[in-house]
């Protein structure tokens, strides 16, 4: 009896030991297999995000970008490239805002290099007016403006009432749709100017700002930290 007790625990340990052995095995190659997965997959990562990178600094400055102006809807909208920006007609604003409400953003994108949703009303600006050559306006009247149906009259019952009404419409001889977007491309350049690049990638992250189509660049965006972005933006003085 002793004899047999003294011969089954050490095939008892053995197997003990086979199973063990065969788990840690088991979890080593799946570990291995994640690893390599890991380096492949974030060095495709890497190369998209370089390659993304690449294309925006040569294009984004020269191809068109379409700016579409969200206060709950789209209100209006400008393309810029190269040259002056060209607003859109109230035709052009309808059309896109059945695009957005649809989420249709490939269509909305059409020939344009790149997509900009500014959900204006909800970005965070370093200042809360907007000063353009004299005219000082607080930002909350600006979006009620862009709301507005009659934004000229609204800005001229508010602010200029004491004027006459034809110098007024000689200075903003533009129709209602295309006098919002002017108000909005101010608004926006005014912040552009002072924050840079790194005005549209914070307001990007909070989702304040919809780009499409969201390649490898922006995706990488959305997990690296603020600071991190703030250094690096600081540090190349984009």
């Amino acid at each position: 009896m002793a004899l047999i007790t003294y011969l089954i625990i050490p095939l008892i340990v053995l197997i003990l030991l086979f199973i063990v052995f065969k788990f840690i095995f088991k979890i080593f190659k799946y570990f291995m297999i994640a690893f390599v997965l890991l380096i492949i997959v974030t060095g495709v990562s890497g190369y998209l995000v370089y390659k993304d990178a690449k294309s925006l600094a040569e294009n984004f400055g020269t191809e068109n970008k379409l700016f579409l102006i969200d206060i709950d809807k789209i209100e209006a909208g400008f393309v810029i490239a190269q040259d002056e920006p060209i607003f859109l007609t109230q035709g052009q604003v309808d059309f896109y805002n059945d695009l957005y409400l649809n989420k249709d953003y490939g269509n909305m994108l059409g020939d344009n290099y790149k997509v900009l949703i500014l959900k204006i009303d909800k970005i965070e600006y370093s200042s809360q007016i907007l000063d353009y050559e004299g005219l000082r306006l607080d930002k909350v009247l600006i979006f009620e403006i862009i709301k507005s149906d009659n934004p000229k009259d609204l800005l001229y019952n508010l602010m200029f009432s004491d004027k006459p009404r034809q110098s007024f419409d000689s200075a903003f001889s533009v129709d209602n749709v295309e006098f919002k977007s002017a108000l909005a491309l101010l608004l926006f350049m005014q912040e552009f100017k002072k924050n840079n690049v790194l005005f549209i990638i914070k307001e990007f992250k909070k989702g304040n700002i919809i780009v499409y189509p969201e390649t490898a660049v922006f995706k990488f965006i959305k997990i690296l930290p603020n600071d991190f972005i703030n250094d690096v933006v600081t540090k190349l003085s984009i």
